[in-house]
C-alpha cells in the first residue's frame, strides 16, 4: 500500500509518516472504524517515540495521545483514556504557553467526564477548551462546532436547557456558514436539538430535527453510522410517545443493528438499544421478545 511504501522509504521524514497516519486514523474514525483508527495511531505514536527527530516534539506528543485517548473513549476503554489524559494534564502543567493542542486535552476530559456522569466537571473542562480556542480561532471557525456540541450536551445534562439550546444552535450555524446546510457535520447538532425538543415535550420539532439528521447522515455515511443510529433511536422515542409502536419498533431495530455492527455486543453501548426494544415489546404485549 501507499503507506507501507512511505514507511519503507528511508528518505521519508518520520514526521511526514506520522502526519499521514494521523490523517488515515481520522478517516477510519469518521467512518466509525474505531479499532482500525486506534491501531494505526498507536503505531504512529511508536514511530514518534523511536525517532530522534521527533522525541522532543511536545505538540505532536499531545496531539497523538489526545487522538488515541479519544478513541479509547469511543471504544469504552475509559481507564486507558483517563490514564493518557492524566499524563497529558501533567505535561501541560509544565508548559504555561497554551496552544490549540492543549485545548484538545480539555475537550477529551469533558467528553470523559460526561461518560462518568460528572457534567459539572465536564463543563469546566469544555469551557477551558473553548477559552483557548477563541484565543487562536475566529468565532465561526469550524473546529468550534464540536466544542459547542459537547458543551450543549453537558448543559442539558445539568438541566441548563436554555444554555444547551444556544450552544447547539451556535454549532449548527457554524457548520451551515462554513460548509453548507447539508454537510455531514450538521447531523450531530440536529440530533442534539431533537433531544432538547423531546425534553421540552416539543415532539413535532424533535421529529423534524431527527429526520433532518437522518437524511444528512444517510446521504454521506451510507447505512451504518453512529449518527444514523442516534437519529433512529430519537425517532423511535417519538413514535413510542405518540403510540405508533410499529414505526417505533422499526426505528429502534435499525438503531440496534447499527450499534451492534459498529461496537459488537460486548460493550455497554448495546444496552440502551436493547432496553428500548425490551420496553417497547412489553407495551406491545410481545413478552417473549421483551
Amino acid at each position: 500500500t501507499f503507506l507501507n511504501r512511505i514507511k519503507d522509504d528511508k528518505n521519508t521524514d518520520p514526521k511526514d509518516i506520522v502526519e499521514i497516519m494521523q490523517q488515515i486514523g481520522q478517516i477510519y474514525r469518521t467512518e466509525c472504524q474505531f479499532k482500525e483508527a486506534n491501531g494505526i495511531l498507536e503505531e504512529a505514536y511508536k514511530i514518534k517515540k523511536s525517532s530522534d527527530s521527533l522525541k522532543n516534539n511536545e505538540d505532536l506528543e499531545i496531539s497523538l495521545l489526545n487522538e488515541i485517548a479519544h478513541l479509547h473513549i469511543d471504544l469504552a476503554q475509559y481507564q486507558e483514556a483517563e490514564q493518557k489524559l492524566g499524563y497529558l494534564q501533567c505535561l501541560q502543567m509544565n508548559n504555561r504557553e497554551k496552544t490549540l493542542v492543549h485545548a484538545k486535552t480539555y475537550k477529551n476530559l469533558a467528553i470523559l467526564y460526561d461518560k462518568f456522569a460528572k457534567e459539572a466537571e465536564g463543563l469546566m473542562m469544555i469551557n477551558k477548551c473553548l477559552e483557548i480556542q477563541l484565543e487562536f480561532l475566529q468565532e465561526n471557525h469550524i473546529d468550534l462546532s464540536e466544542t459547542y456540541n459537547i458543551r450543549g450536551e453537558l448543559h442539558l445534562g445539568l438541566s441548563k436547557l436554555k444554555e444547551g439550546f444556544e450552544d447547539m444552535q451556535t454549532s449548527l450555524e457554524i457548520v451551515r456558514f462554513q460548509k453548507g446546510e447539508g454537510h455531514p457535520d450538521c447531523a450531530r447538532p440536529y440530533n442534539l436539538l431533537s433531544y432538547y425538543y423531546r425534553i421540552e415535550n416539543k415532539f413535532a420539532e424533535a421529529k423534524e430535527a431527527n429526520e433532518r439528521a437522518l437524511e444528512i447522515a444517510e446521504k454521506y455515511h451510507g447505512k451504518n453510522h453512529i449518527e444514523i443510529a442516534i437519529s433512529c433511536t430519537g425517532l423511535g422515542n417519538i413514535y413510542q410517545k405518540n403510540g405508533d409502536f410499529d414505526k417505533a419498533e422499526e426505528a429502534y431495530t435499525r438503531g440496534y443493528e447499527i450499534i451492534k455492527e459498529i461496537y459488537g455486543t460486548e460493550l455497554h453501548f448495546i444496552c440502551g438499544p436493547m432496553t428500548n426494544l425490551g420496553t417497547l415489546y412489553s407495551k406491545m404485549g410481545k413478552f417473549k421478545k421483551a
